[in-house]
């Protein structure tokens, strides 16, 4: 796919990974503008899901679940799946991996809009990040196979 095909704009900070077959990824960012990505997102005229994939630092479980709970129920009303991991091995035991998932990239900035006008959601992100860290989020096309 050539860069320019069906390339839908960002409005946030993100990282969009692209591995067409037989290359390396391909990593583009884009910083709080409108500037283009890849173009995965738009394959041929397939919708692919786009999910932020983040890893937080912090909290236990007895804290973080109900707070996680309540922003999944968030994530539901509006679409959007949520999905709480553990980490249980390796140099992140304890750690915190977050996949939120979006039917497409519209539906991804379309969510953005809505959140940040949303206070319930607000309030749940502000709670979490009392106890967690983020560490990293990267935005990834989520791949059809």
């Amino acid at each position: 796919m050539e860069p320019s095909e069906s390339i839908p704009p960002v409005r946030e900070y993100a990282s969009i990974f692209y591995s067409p077959a037989g290359r390396g990824g391909v990593r583009i960012r884009s910083e709080m503008t409108t500037k283009n990505t890849c173009g995965a997102a738009s394959r041929k005229g397939n919708k692919m899901t786009m999910s932020a994939v983040s890893h937080y630092r912090g909290g236990t479980i007895d804290v973080v679940a109900p707070l996680a709970k309540t922003l999944k129920a968030i994530y539901l009303k509006h679409g959007v799946i949520y999905r709480l991991s553990r980490f249980e091995t390796g140099p992140n035991i304890g750690d915190w991996l977050v996949v939120v998932q979006y039917a497409d990239m519209a539906a991804y900035e379309k969510a953005l809009t809505i959140f940040e006008q949303d206070s319930e959601w607000l309030q749940a992100v502000a709670e979490i990040s009392k106890v967690a860290k983020r560490i990293g989020r990267e935005l990834v096309v989520d791949l059809d196979l």
